[in-house]
This record gives structure tokens, C-alpha cells and sequence, in this order.
């Protein structure tokens, strides 16, 4: 009764109304906004407009190209441009072009892009050090080449990056942290993909490869990997010896093989398991899409087989159990809504709807899950995913 009762909210277009007034429950009064380059801005580059900014500030920063930065900030910055009309890039004799660092627990500091380049230090393009709030990257193009690291994150609690690019060696190197990703293309040209200690890691579509080396290199960590049938691990170059897609030492890897197009290198094995175990289960995947107040904003969650399910919204927080289910990135304790209920299948439960165009709402973040319930009762979380007013 109560799931007929939700589907005919959505229907009537009622649940519109319901995440509006989620919004105005999880915000508070309106950020001051910082502009960056173009004419008549507050600030002409961004390690200028950084250190002036208080935290919980909006920087906007218009078409053109940068110098990168390091805070401690929680920031909400957002390139206005693509790869083409911008980028931001390491000032000379840097480590990295923008590092995350010291952030603190409960805080959140966001960077997204419209395809904006990210142009790397000596060391690598984008470092989070030493942090116990949560980062969120979103439509970025990270190009750190074949001498540096894509993504750096050390000894932090939360890092979701989606509907981005890295290319680095590796594209992401992960110790001590929890990362989520939806929808990244990660890829190395000289070496190993991903690699990870101790980290606790989600990864939903996108690609992940290596280059003669494995596409997905984890020591005592926990994998969930989604994926829609042919989302790819690959190893490239064409070696000549045997290489593992994905190598996993004392590590838990929870997948569905079927789920991937799975290219090991020369007579490779499609994962290497030393120690630990690889674990046949599902993971749905869940992409959203959004943008500043007034724009779309959509969420979908997919799986290979038809089964009922939903999407909820809500705060973004550190990972925790909610659902009875550990990996649940939404905050169970606070304001939520259900963003859509139905059948999770090939061709994906969705929700499209529009921001309200409301000032107060831009910089917040919020995040969105699915749960999907099989025939046998149990239920799968998919992976998380941001909507983002900026």
C-alpha cells in the first residue's frame, strides 16, 4: 500500500514539491559568492580568491586559465568552463595543482567542473590529504600524464568523484581512505590503473585501465565494483607476459564478472585473487546528473535483471549503516525523500526533475542512493551519487 501510495505521488508530479521543501529542511541561508577572472570579479586568479574566501563560500570562476591552490576550506568552487575555454594548473615547482587538506570533520568542500582541465605538479594534479569531511569532484578532466598521480587521497574519510575523467600513473592512488565513484574514466599510460592500501573503495560504470600492468591493483581493502554489462577493465600495450585485470591481495572484492568486458593482458586471468575473496554479488549502479538552481538534475540506477527498488535524497554524509546495509552515504537521521520507486532494470529507474530556482540553494550538496530488493528478500545498495547545485 504505502509503495502504491509513493508511486501515485510521483505520478501526480507531487514529489517535486516534496524535494523542495527536503531542500529547504537540509539548507540554511544564503553563501557568498566570490568571482573569479572576467570583468569586474572580485578576484583575477584563484589562490587569491581562496585565501580570502570564509568557509562555505561559492567561488565562480569564468572561462580562462588558472593557478591552482591548497585549503583546508570548506569550499564550494565551481569552473565554469570546459577543457577547451579553461583549465587550472600547478604553479611552478608544486607538487599538485590543488590539494585538499586538513578538512575537517562534518565539513564539505566541492569542485566542479564543465569538463575544466586539471593540469599536474611534479608529484600530481589533484591531492586529499589528512581529511575527515567529504570531497566531491564533479565533470572534471584530470591529466596528469605519465610522470604523476591523477587522484592522491591519503588517510582521508570520503572522496566521491563522478562524471569525470583521470588519466595519471596511476589515475588514482588511495591509501587509508573511502573513495566512490560513478561514471569515471580512469586510465593509465604507463603503469597501473588504480591502486590502493587500505582503502575502502565503490566504483560504479566509468572504465578502469592499465597499461601492461593491472587495471585495478588493491591490498587489504574492500572492492564493490557496478557495472552494466559492458563496462570495461582493461589491461593495454599488449604485453607479453600474463596480467591480471585486477589484482587483489588480502582484499574482499564484491562483483558480478558478467556484469564487465573484462581485457587481461597477454594469458591473464581476469582477476588475481592472493588471500581475501572475490565475492559474486551485484552492485547497482546509480549516475546522477545536476547543475546550478533553475537547471536539471537527474538520478538512474541500473541492473542487468528486472527488480523492484528506489532512489532516495538525502544529506551527504560520512559512510555509515542505514537499511540494516553498510555503504549507505546518505544520512538516515535527517530530511530524506524518495526520488523514485519502481522497476530497476537494463534500462534504468530514473527521476528528471528541475532545481528550484531558488538562491539559497546554490553550493549545497546532497546525495543520492538506490536499494534494490531481489526475490529472495535481500536488498542491494547501489553506489553513491551527488546532486550538486553549482
Amino acid at each position: 500500500m504505502m509503495q502504491e501510495q509513493v508511486d501515485l505521488t510521483l505520478r501526480n508530479g507531487v514529489a517535486t514539491a516534496l524535494i523542495a521543501l527536503t531542500l529547504v529542511g537540509m539548507t540554511c541561508a544564503q553563501r557568498p559568492v566570490i568571482t573569479v577572472g572576467g570583468s569586474n570579479a572580485n578576484h583575477t586568479d584563484l589562490p587569491a580568491a581562496v585565501a580570502a574566501a570564509v568557509p562555505g563560500s561559492v567561488l565562480q570562476v569564468r572561462p580562462g586559465n588558472y593557478t591552482g591552490f591548497s585549503t583546508s576550506k570548506p569550499l564550494r568552487i565551481v569552473l565554469d568552463f570546459t577543457a577547451a575555454t579553461g583549465s587550472v594548473s600547478a604553479s611552478v615547482g608544486s607538487a599538485y595543482a590543488i590539494e585538499i587538506t586538513g578538512l575537517a570533520a562534518g565539513q564539505q568542500f566541492a569542485l566542479v567542473g564543465r569538463g575544466a582541465s586539471v593540469n599536474p605538479g611534479f608529484l600530481g594534479a589533484i591531492r586529499i590529504v589528512n581529511s575527515s569531511g567529504s570531497v566531491v569532484l564533479d565533470s572534471l578532466t584530470v591529466t596528469a600524464g605519465n610522470a604523476a598521480v591523477g587522484l592522491d587521497v591519503q588517510n582521508s574519510a570520503n572522496l566521491l568523484v563522478q562524471n569525470s575523467s583521470v588519466v595519471g600513473a596511476p589515475a588514482l592512488q588511495v591509501q587509508d581512505a573511502v573513495v566512490v565513484a560513478s561514471d569515471v574514466a580512469f586510465a593509465s599510460l604507463v603503469g597501473i590503473g588504480i591502486f590502493a592500501l587500505r582503502g575502502a573503495l565503490e566504483f560504479g560504470l566509468g572504465s578502469y585501465s592499465g597499461y601492461r600492468a593491472p587495471a585495478l591493483r588493491v591490498q587489504d581493502s574492500t572492492v564493490r565494483l557496478a557495472g552494466n554489462g559492458t563496462t570495461p577493465i582493461r589491461v593495454t600495450g599488449s604485453p607479453q607476459q600474463a596480467v591480471a585485470a585486477i589484482e587483489a591481495i588480502q582484499s574482499d572484492v564484491r562483483w558480478l564478472p558478467s556484469s564487465f568486458t573484462v581485457q587481461p593482458g597477454g594469458a591473464g586471468l581476469a582477476m588475481t585473487l592472493v588471500g581475501g575473496q572475490a565475492i559474486p554479488e551485484e552492485v547497482p549502479a546509480l549516475v546522477a546528473t545536476s547543475g546550478p538552481p533553475g537547471s536539471p538534475m537527474s538520478v538512474a540506477m541500473t541492473r542487468p535483471t528486472a527488480a523492484p527498488g528506489l532512489i532516495v535524497l538525502g544529506n551527504l554524509v560520512l559512510s555509515h549503516v542505514a537499511f540494516g546495509l553498510p555503504g549507505v552515504f546518505w544520512d538516515e537521521s535527517q530530511f530524506a525523500v524518495v526520488l523514485a520507486v519502481g522497476t530497476v532494470d537494463a534500462a534504468g529507474l530514473q527521476r528528471q526533475t528541475v532545481w528550484p530556482n531558488a538562491p539559497w540553494l546554490l553550493g549545497e550538496l546532497f546525495c543520492c542512493q538506490g536499494v534494490v530488493v531481489q526475490p529472495t528478500g535481500a536488498m542491494l545498495t547501489s553506489c553513491a551519487a551527488a546532486w550538486l547545485t553549482l
